[in-house]
């Protein structure tokens, strides 16, 4: 072993045993620490279970039953380590002990819900808050009503160029169940989203929403997720018979051209479909007008397709009067 050597081993040596000082101290001083803690009264926040025993199985909760309870509480140190270590009891409560079945309630008064809280901690602890104070929820046994939802709320908009393909609809169906007691449910036709805003679109917008509450009402699902069809539009060209119109019976009508070329925009999952536009000359207005020639107008065409324009956008028109 050459000398540096030796020299940087008593250097690290002598480290060792300055860290091993200092981890002693500190763990004298913390169990110093915790002793003069554990002896002194302490205010602290715990969290007790709540679980409703023998509950009928055609009892649905309105209102939301809490599933704990928090409280704080003082006591000495040394019984939080202790309820840390060991934990406290859950609350159980019989729902025919606590149930207003005329009133459909399961009610617990706060000096009920006290006393149970204080039979779950140590019996040294002081309660100084709980939380709820007390339990009033309201309970249906009716069945769930179906009711459409309404997307009156719903705005969008898209980027030129884009169409919406389709309604507003969501990923579980158009209808969400509610539960209520008798005179509510019965009132109660269609429920709402949340206002929805969205411009400048150029996908399909998908969007989880909540139900606008309503008072005494419970929904399920309370949220949905709202899917609005965005699409691009594509150009398009096709070739369609003339059709003639409200012709008296025995009459012979005979267009020239037959047919007329439609340009016209449809959404991109469309463009495959054919003679979806129909190009018609009114009877009525080959009389009025007077001459051979008249306008072609789009009959019927889908909600989908956009700005159809016919070439050419009129006709000469032959006919023969019936006898």
């Amino acid at each position: 072993m050459k000398l540096g050597d030796y020299n940087l081993f008593k250097i690290d040596k002598k480290r060792a045993r300055s860290i091993m000082l200092y981890l002693f101290f500190v763990a004298i001083s913390t169990v110093f620490w915790c002793f003069i803690t554990i002896n002194q009264d302490l205010q602290n926040e715990v969290t007790i279970k709540l679980e409703v025993m023998n509950m009928p199985e055609n009892i649905t909760f309105i209102d939301e039953l809490p599933t704990e309870i928090t409280v704080t509480i003082r006591d000495k140190g040394s019984t939080f380590v202790k309820n840390l270590l060991r934990g406290n009891n859950d609350i159980k409560i019989n729902f025919k002990d606590y149930a207003d079945f005329q009133n459909e309630k399961l009610v617990v008064s706060s000096s009920k819900l006290r006393t149970l809280v204080k039979n779950a901690i140590s019996r040294s602890s002081s309660i100084i808050i709980i939380s709820p104070e007390m339990i009033n929820v309201s309970y249906t046994t009716n069945f769930g009503k179906k009711v459409p939802i309404n997307y009156g709320n719903v705005s969008v908009g898209v980027t030129p160029g884009y169409i919406q393909n389709g309604r507003i609809s969501t990923e579980n169906g158009d209808s969400v169940l509610i539960f209520a007691n008798s005179r509510l449910i019965t009132s109660i036709n269609e429920v709402f989203t949340y206002q929805v805003d969205a411009k400048d679109l150029t996908d399909t917008l998908r969007r989880k929403v909540n139900i606008v509450p309503i008072t005494g009402i419970k929904v399920v699902p309370s949220t949905v997720e709202l899917v609005v069809p965005v699409e691009q539009l594509v150009e398009c060209t096709d070739t369609i018979m003339v059709t003639v119109r409200n012709n008296p019976a025995g009459s012979s009508i005979v267009a020239y051209p037959a047919s007329v070329i439609a340009k016209y925009h449809t959404p991109k999952s469309k463009m495959a479909e054919h003679n979806r536009i129909t190009a018609v000359v009114d009877y009525n207005h080959i009389k009025r007008d007077g001459n051979d020639k008249v306008a072609v107008n789009v009959g019927e065409s889908p909600t989908y397709i956009q700005d159809v324009e016919l070439y050419p956008d009129s006709v000469q028109c032959n006919y023969v009067e019936g006898k």
